[in-house]
């Protein structure tokens, strides 16, 4: 599984932003840091819409509890909103029945002023054809029977599964 990182930051609570078009190919991990997200107000809650149907919801727990809580973005980051200081994740699955798919991921940050940032994402995820596949072919095996028959197999190297066996005469 192939992954893609994406760094989001906004210099203002009212962030209209929309990216180009990130391309997928076969089954994708996207992984989204947001620690560069406008601060000034901490964020009530992120709201992440993947584009096939998934959501995901932080919210902000604006109670600290440093006998828990990591005070480490804090001193380093310089972030006070956990949910600012955590990666974002979704698996992208390649289509089983089309060639390619387009989805628009929505990223949203709702603050406490009625302010929101909104990053749009559009994907486009392309499924690896029958050759593409199989990265190398490699011989495993041959025999030699009485000088008449010849057997070898190849298997495909990424999934060491048997891709031909070939038996001549």
């Amino acid at each position: 599984m192939n992954t893609y990182y994406l760094s989001i930051s906004s210099g203002s609570m009212t962030t209209l932003s929309t990216f180009s078009e990130l391309s997928f190919q076969d089954d994708t991990t996207l992984s989204i840091s947001i620690s560069g997200i406008n601060e000034t107000l901490p964020p009530l809650y992120v709201k992440a819409s993947w584009g096939d149907g998934d959501e995901v919801l932080l919210i902000n727990d604006p109670i600290k509890k440093y006998s828990e809580d990591n005070i480490y973005p804090e001193i380093i980051l310089e972030k006070y909103s956990k949910i600012l200081c955590q990666r974002i994740s979704k698996d992208y699955k390649a289509p089983s029945n089309t060639l390619y798919s387009t989805l628009t991921a929505k990223l949203s940050v709702v603050y406490p002023s009625d302010d929101i940032s909104t990053f749009t994402i559009p994907i486009k995820i392309r499924k690896n054809d029958y050759f593409e596949n199989f990265d190398d072919i490699i011989l495993n095996n041959s025999r030699f029977v009485d000088n008449l028959k010849r057997e070898y197999q190849f298997f495909a190297k990424n999934s060491n599964k048997l891709f031909e066996n070939v038996t001549t005469d």
